[in-house]
């Protein structure tokens, strides 16, 4: 939701509209040639314009000019040579700006025969008649206004009567572009088109209307019911009509059409296109007479609410031409009309409305005055976010609650529109419902009821085994019917009040027993059913979370009656462990179960309370059963039918000790027994489940027996941890395994066959202490991990063949000795880890690794990384931590994002890595870090170049994020530089330096330089561990707060081994926020303060901060260079001008994080830095004053 903040913009209301422009000028100038001749052009095209001598004697000239302004969409500010001579045009200029912040209103500038930089900066006549105005006392406060008034305008858009050859001409331009104005402002009611404009741009962009080379155009628009596809329609269809030789707008189509029938809705739409009331066809063909002359025809139609092709068979035949430059508009709900007349990236999908147009819309429809009655502005946004953005049920929200004439009104209203939906609302949403098939009705109803947000693939399975066919076609069809959404990681979405509909529908079934409903879902219908036993024949699925059910103990015979139960599902919402799962299980099973229904194809039961399931169930039926952490110990103590089992998870049960019988399961797939630590055995039938894909037998500790061979067609096995495991089981017939972890076992080799088993893309043996060898892999192993194999000593000699190996992991393989050559293979590796080798050196060849983005060398014992490095143009990250004997290292890769240096108590030289241009491969996120934390033999040189670094990663990362719409709480931490080296002295390059935790500046009024500030780089001096953040706080000139906090990414200390004082650089980038456009920017910031404090548990002493400005002309400032963007003219109170050197600095006082509440002193910036005459101080653009929010 949008802040508190930003919504109360929005509840500013337009005044009535009575004029089209409002022209202000200077009369002496042009009342008496451009201004007339503006002015009879404007009315010859009918455009209603005021101009000041339509005033009657006697009226109050003031008043009735603020009104006017107030009331004309369009003001035009005619500039010209005597204008600013003219208090009473400046004070006209002065209130149509601030109706333009307030009401979003147009201004146009024209500059007559005056070049526009003179006005915006008030030189020749302009400066002339400003000292005029500064003699009179008592026009001092007015002075300062005036100026940031035609500042301001002057930089709008507008005309320039230099750049045309005639009055004629340019009048002629300022004419047409004021008609285009107003026809996209009040083709339809303003009022009605709240948060459209963007949508209307997009749709006729598709349209090409105006584009000659585009014979003709069919555009779709779709969308859920009340989205707004009539209304987008309507307004394009009212914008553009005067462009065509006849239009016609063919209202709800699918309605009228079951009303009155196709043929006789497609007479009207030809007799309206044609303009001939008597014609009439009452055949499925076409006349050619009326054939030609459509073609001969250039249209504009929209067919709206279309929902079937055959609609669109007889409207837009195969027969029916029309003529060049014709367009075309469908609306519908159901893609699938669409689909087959219009190409794919010609449909449009309508989306929602943000917050802030959402809470405009609704107050405009609730409250007369589209003031609103109601000060909490939570409430409102509660509201607001009922409706998801949907604008017609805002409309009819904004009617329900137009009576509301207090808080608890709203509150009580919203209160039972939660529980009892509105019947308008759910009639608007179920219009798509009722348009589906009864197998896809039930489908919908089940994701409403269960499956939003979960993973489709899943959902496609379940919905299987609740007994409908062809899952996927259904999905489809809910989808071309805007009645879900997939999201980007394949989930199904749904708007909240298309779910509650579906919940209706269900609770429709039997609204006072929900023990007679198809499906149950909400805690406190369960708990009901159960604890009573009223469950009937139609309960067909029931998913509950146990953690929200309180004390509940089931009867022996509770589903009894559930003849029909389908799917059944007690879940536990986090399952880290076993602890987790009791603390949140509140179903218990004293006496256990007589039985379950015997239909039961899905069964989900987390924590279940008993050693085994009911003897009587009968589970033929059963495709899934899943009961992690139960306190099963045997399945059945006899036999059973499991013909139809898919899949079987008894993970984590830790009282298991007999695997059930499975060898009358063909159809099984998946057996997950993970963690089972009391399994002593897996049968040798297992070698016989030929359809089984995946085995998960990992931890469990006492496993002894294992089959000799495993299915043939497995792809997923997982042994790790299985500590008796000793040889690996006959893997040789798994022709297709993909996956095998064997990790933490006590292996001693690895079998030659693997070399064959052509389909092994991961093999994990990290912690086989016992492995001795590896043998030969096959040529498509992506990911091999032996780490912490300390047995091991030599790699295949092959190793070089795996060209798609991508991640080889060989960390503390302390035995290890040598590497293959990386000039003949492994071309594809991307992470290479060789941590905590000691015996291994780095490998000249290295070079030849060109996909190579992840380095892993911290742990070893290197004393140098070869030169070549540099030429490894892929890396991206180089792990070094705890290199105790690393000495120096060489010039970096130019695309490196990481460096971990720490713990390199030996480094001395570091050679600078950023002299080249920095590409950023990813826009939209960076994360940079230059980690030297206890490297405290770095020299003065190495310092320095550390530094350089810094600062050319700060200002090619900033460079790379500007964002010209910045606001100050858009700020993020998903792109930044963190850059951390022993040291205890802010650098010159930071403008803003202050003992302590705090700095506040104080800005000139034109600090910003709009698109040339980046953003602000931090610095902090640290000792001890910490975690730093960094608490920004922003003032406007009116004195309005904005802030924002963000942690410091990679500030942890690891172990704190030294006592050294680390310096600390820091840059976070900017993300736009969707709500921005109401947000103050920062050019109207006057002062702004950053505040370092400690987060979490994490303690630390924090002795100095700084702030630099970030400018994009800054690139040439080094850190120890005076700061060129000093001429911002900010200031900073505190201790006298000093300037502190790296290498020779006062040591300032400890500040422990955890205390800092108050500000610290302050100290100023350099002596003389700024060369700029000192600028007026101002608190905003003043003629804003009054239109900020409070």
């Amino acid at each position: 939701m949008a802040s508190a903040s930003s919504l109360s913009v929005a509840a500013h209301v337009l005044p009535h509209d009575k004029y089209d422009v409002f022209l202000s000028f200077r009369g002496i100038d042009t009342r008496l040639k451009f201004t007339t001749y503006l002015y009879d052009a404007l009315k010859r095209r009918k455009i209603d314009t005021y101009i000041d001598d339509q005033l009657e004697r006697g009226e109050e000239i003031e008043l009735a000019l603020l009104e006017a302004i107030e009331q004309s969409r369009i003001s035009i500010i005619v500039f010209s040579k005597n204008y600013a001579s003219s208090r009473w045009c400046l004070d006209e200029l002065v209130h149509i700006l601030k109706c333009k912040q307030k009401y979003g209103r147009i201004v146009i500038p024209v500059f007559y025969e005056i070049d526009p930089s003179h006005v915006r900066k008030q030189e020749e006549t302009y400066a002339d008649a400003f000292v005029s105005h500064e003699k009179e006392k008592r026009f001092k406060d007015k002075v300062l206004i005036w100026r940031d008034a035609l500042s301001t305008a002057a930089n709008l858009s507008g005309f320039d009567s230099q750049n045309v050859r005639t009055e004629a001409e340019l009048v002629e331009k300022i004419v047409n572009d004021v008609l285009g104005k107003l026809m996209r402002i009040s083709s339809t009611s303003v009022r009605g088109l709240i948060g459209f404009e963007s949508q209307i741009q997009q749709i006729e962009s598709l349209l090409c209307i105006d584009a000659e080379d585009v014979e003709f155009r069919l555009v779709g628009i779709w969308g859920m019911g009340g989205i707004g596809k009539t209304t987008l329609a309507d307004a394009v269809y009212h914008r553009h009509s005067s462009k065509f030789d006849t239009c016609t707008f063919l209202s709800n189509v699918r309605e009228e059409s079951e009303k009155r029938g196709i043929l006789d809705l497609r007479n009207e739409l030809f007799r309206k296109l044609l303009m001939d009331k008597s014609l009439s066809i009452d055949t499925p063909s076409i006349g050619l007479f009326v054939l030609n002359r459509l073609s001969r025809t250039k249209v504009l139609v929209v067919l709206d609410d279309v929902n079937e092709s055959e609609q669109l068979d007889y409207l837009l035949g195969q027969q029916v031409v029309f003529g060049c430059g014709s367009r075309v508009i469908i609306t519908s709900r159901d893609r699938r009309p669409l689909i087959e007349r219009v190409d794919d990236d010609l449909i449009y999908k309508v989306i929602k409305l943000n917050d802030v147009d959402a809470l405009k819309l609704f107050q405009l429809k609730a409250f007369r005055d589209g003031a609103s009655k109601i000060d909490n502005s939570e409430l409102l946004e509660e509201v607001v976010s009922y409706a998801e953005g949907i604008p017609l049920v805002l409309k009819i929200l904004g009617s329900l609650f137009r009576n509301c004439n207090s808080e608890k009104d709203c509150k009580d209203k919203l209160k039972i529109l939660k529980r009892f939906p509105d019947k308008k609302i759910q009639d608007v949403l179920r219009v798509s419902y009722n348009g589906l098939q009864e197998h896809e009705r039930q489908i919908f109803l089940d994701i409403a009821c269960f499956f939003k947000g979960e993973n489709k693939y899943d959902v496609e399975r379940l919905i299987e085994m609740h007994g409908f066919c062809a899952p996927l076609q259904g999905i489809s069809v809910l989808i071309d019917m805007s009645l879900i959404s997939i999201s980007v990681n394949d989930c199904l979405e749904m708007h909240d009040l298309l779910q509650e509909m579906g919940m209706s529908i269900v609770r429709e079934q039997c609204t006072f027993d929900p023990g007679r409903r198809s499906r149950l879902w909400s805690v406190d219908d369960i708990y009901q059913v159960l604890k009573y036993n009223t469950g009937t024949a139609r309960v067909e699925v029931m998913f509950v979370n146990i953690s929200r059910i309180q004390g509940l103990q089931l009867s022996r015979t509770t589903f009894k009656n559930m003849h029909n139960l389908r799917l059944l599902k007690f879940h536990a919402p986090f399952k880290h462990s076993q602890e987790d799962v009791d603390e949140a299980n509140n179903v218990y099973l004293p006496q256990g179960l007589e039985s379950l229904p015997e239909g039961l194809r899905y069964l989900y039961w987390d924590g279940y309370r008993f050693k085994s399931l009911p003897s009587e169930f009968l589970p033929r039926n059963l495709v899934e059963l899943r009961m992690s952490y139960s306190l099963i110990e045997k399945l059945w103590s006899n036999g059973k039918n499991l013909g139809s089992l898919k899949v079987i998870d008894l993970s984590y049960s830790k009282e298991l000790c007999e695997v059930p019988d499975l060898s009358e399961s063909p159809n099984i797939e998946e057996i997950d027994f993970s963690w089972c630590i009391s399994l002593a055995e897996v049968p040798s039938y297992f070698e016989n489940l030929k359809k089984l894909t995946s085995l998960n037998l990992s931890g469990c500790e006492n496993l002894e027996t294992f089959p000799n061979e495993m299915p043939c067609n497995l792809r997923f096995l997982n042994l790790s941890y299985c500590e008796y495991l000793t040889k690996v089981p006959d893997l040789s017939r798994c022709a297709n395994i993909e996956n095998i972890d064997l990790s933490a076992t006590n292996l001693v080799e690895i079998p030659s066959y693997f070399q064959h088993l052509d389909k092994l893309t991961s093999l994990n043996l990290a912690f086989c202490m016992m492995l001795e060898y590896l043998p030969e892999l096959p040529c498509n192993v992506e990911y091999l991990n032996l780490d912490f194999c300390g047995s091991l000593n030599k790699l295949h000699n092959s190793i070089y063949k795996l060209n798609c190996l991508a991640n080889l992991s060989l960390g503390f393989c302390s035995t290890l000795e040598k590497l293959p050559l990386f000039s003949v293979g492994l071309c594809s590796l991307k992470e290479f880890n060789i941590g905590g080798c000691d015996r291994l050196q780095i490998p000249d060849d290295l070079i030849c690794l060109s996909s190579l983005h992840i380095l892993n060398l911290e742990d070893s014992m290197i004393e140098s990384i070869p030169v070549s490095i540099n030429n490894v143009s892929g890396l991206r990250i180089l792990r070094l931590s705890e290199c105790k004997k690393l000495q120096s290292l060489p010039e970096l890769p130019a695309l490196l994002e990481t460096l971990e240096a720490d713990g390199c108590t030996s480094l001395q030289q570091v050679a600078s890595s950023r002299t080249s241009a920095h590409q950023f491969e990813d826009p939209c996120y960076r994360e940079e870090l230059l980690n030297f934390i206890d490297c405290i033999d770095l020299n003065d040189n190495s310092r320095s170049n550390i530094m350089d670094d810094a600062r050319s990663s700060i200002m090619k990362m900033a460079s790379s994020k500007v964002d010209k719409t910045i606001h100050p709480d858009q700020l993020s931490t998903e792109d930044s530089v963190t850059v951390i080296y022993p040291g205890n002295a802010i650098p010159e390059w930071f403008s803003y330096r202050a003992e302590g935790c705090s700095v506040e500046i104080e800005f000139s009024p034109d600090w910003f330089h709009n698109a040339d500030f980046l953003g602000f780089a931090l610095c902090a001096v640290v000792a001890s561990e910490f975690e730093l953040t960094c608490q920004c706080n922003y003032k406007t000139h009116n004195g309005e707060g904005y802030g924002y906090s963000s942690i410091i990414p990679n500030t942890v200390l690891r172990g704190a081994r030294t006592n050294s004082d680390h310096v600390l650089w820091s840059f976070t980038g900017a993300k736009h926020s969707s709500a921005g456009a109401s947000l103050v920017p920062f050019t109207k910031v006057a002062k702004a303060s950053f505040h370092f404090y400690a987060s979490g548990f994490i303690k630390g002493i924090l002795k100095a901060c700084g702030i630099r400005l970030l400018y994009a002309h800054d690139s040439g400032s080094g850190p120890g260079k005076p700061n060129r963007d000093v001429n911002t003219g900010g200031t900073s109170s505190g201790l006298a001008d000093q300037t502190v050197d790296e290498n020779n600095a006062t040591v300032l006082p400890d500040v422990p994080l955890q205390e800092v509440e108050q500000p610290s002193k302050k100290l100023k910036r350099q002596a003389g830095a700024s060369t700029q005459k000192p600028k007026r101080k101002t608190q905003a653009p003043p003629y804003l004053k009054d239109f900020v929010p409070k």
